[in-house]
This record gives structure tokens, C-alpha cells and sequence, in this order.
């Protein structure tokens, strides 16, 4: 995506259209084009659209960065959501820079969680719920109500 990420550091891009970034990516010498660290939100009723921006998606976190990819998001039959998300392990002041995972949920009922109303809160704000290489996880619960993850480990 384009414009500026989640904590501002980079500036907004203007060469981005269709949801693609400046070419070559990332530029050579330059920041990314918010790398692939920025999550929006896009609802629709059909899968044909039309799809409506919610805009940046964001963890509530005391962590600096607030930056998530690849999430996964269950809803529960009160109407909140939880999510499992990946986030960089220097996040969590883990300083082999792979891939961690977090836990966050809604407090609250919502169609559009992680936007302005209805926030994610950051449930692993001091650790990721495991301590080594984790990416590209599936959320589900089975028919009893109980809560599965399956992701892949990267290294050994």
C-alpha cells in the first residue's frame, strides 16, 4: 500500500496506484513504500464489491511499533474478534529479526475491528506467544467452540 506507515517515520508516496509501490521495490537507497508492513481494512456484502476502506488497520500496543501482517481474524458469537497476527521479532526487543506472532481481540462487538471504534487490543504487549519463528497462521474454532492456529515455523 502507499502513504505514510503506521508510526509516521516514512513519508507519504504519490507514484502508487492500484495498490502497488513505486518500482523497484523497495527503491534502492530509499525507505520501502510502507514495505509490506501496513494492513487495511475493506468490507463488502458481495464478493463482486463494491468494498469500502476502513483504512490502516492497528494493534493498541505499548510495543513502539504498531505495524501487523498477515492476520488472521475469528469472530465470536458475542460479535467480537480476535486475530493472531505476525509481527517483526524486534518488536519484542528480540534481536534476531524473524517472525513472531501476537494475539490481540475487540473488546467489544464489531463489523470492522482494528479501526477508530472498535480498536484491537494487544494481548502480548511484553512477548509474542511463542519465542521463535512463526509466519502465515489460520484462525479457526471447531463445532465445540475451541480455538486453532496452524502456521508454518521458518528455520530450524
Amino acid at each position: 500500500g502507499c502513504g505514510a506507515n503506521a508510526n509516521g517515520t516514512y513519508p507519504v508516496k504519490t507514484g502508487c496506484t492500484d495498490g502497488t509501490s513505486e518500482a523497484p521495490y523497495p527503491m534502492p537507497g530509499g525507505p520501502p513504500c510502507n514495505g509490506p508492513h501496513y494492513t487495511r481494512a475493506l468490507t463488502s456484502d458481495s464478493i463482486d464489491g463494491p468494498w469500502a476502506d476502513h483504512g490502516e488497520v492497528l494493534i493498541n500496543t505499548t510495543r513502539p511499533d504498531h505495524w501487523t501482517t498477515n492476520p488472521s481474524v475469528w469472530w465470536l458469537e458475542d460479535g467480537s474478534a480476535i486475530t493472531v497476527f505476525r509481527q517483526n521479532s524486534v518488536s519484542w526487543n528480540i534481536s534476531d529479526e524473524s517472525e513472531r506472532l501476537g494475539f490481540a481481540v475487540t473488546g467489544k462487538p464489531c463489523k470492522v475491528p482494528g479501526v477508530k471504534g472498535c480498536e484491537w487490543q494487544d494481548m502480548t504487549q511484553t512477548a509474542p506467544i511463542f519465542n521463535y519463528a512463526l509466519e502465515d497462521q489460520y484462525l479457526w474454532a471447531d463445532k465445540r467452540g475451541n480455538l486453532h492456529a496452524i502456521t508454518h515455523k521458518k528455520g530450524p
